[in-house]
This record gives structure tokens, sequence and C-alpha cells, in this order.
């Protein structure tokens, strides 16, 4: 049941970024839009203040703190 309700909300969230054109950063506890984004284009991460590492993936450019993101 668990992967089920996960997987339900998986597709919902797919869908909206493929309409929006856009990944939202969202909340662990709650899944709700904080509103921002902590690591894209940034230097430093907008929870943690640690150091975004940056690095290209398929053509794309990829950000993550390594720090928040393990």
């Amino acid at each position: 049941s668990e992967f089920d309700a996960l997987w339900t909300r998986l597709v919902r969230w797919m869908a909206l970024g493929v309409r929006t054109r856009k990944i939202l950063t969202v909340s662990a506890d709650t899944g709700d839009s904080e509103g921002g984004f902590y690591v894209y284009k940034q230097d430093r991460c907008g929870r943690c203040g640690a150091g975004v590492r940056a690095w290209t993936l398929a053509g794309r450019s990829v950000y993550a703190c390594e720090t928040c993101q393990r």
C-alpha cells in the first residue's frame, strides 16, 4: 500500500513537471512545494549552506548538495 501511494504521487508529479516544464523542490515531510530552488544554478545550498556539486549528464546540467541529497 505504501508503494502504491508513492507511485500515485510520483505519477502526478511527473505529469505536473511535463505540463509546467519545471522540477519542483518539495518538503520530504509534507510533499509541499517550498517555493524555491535550493541548488539549481547555485554555488551554495539554500537549505544547509554547503557547496553545490554540478556536472553534465546526458547533455544536461545537474546540481546536487551532497549534504542534503545523498
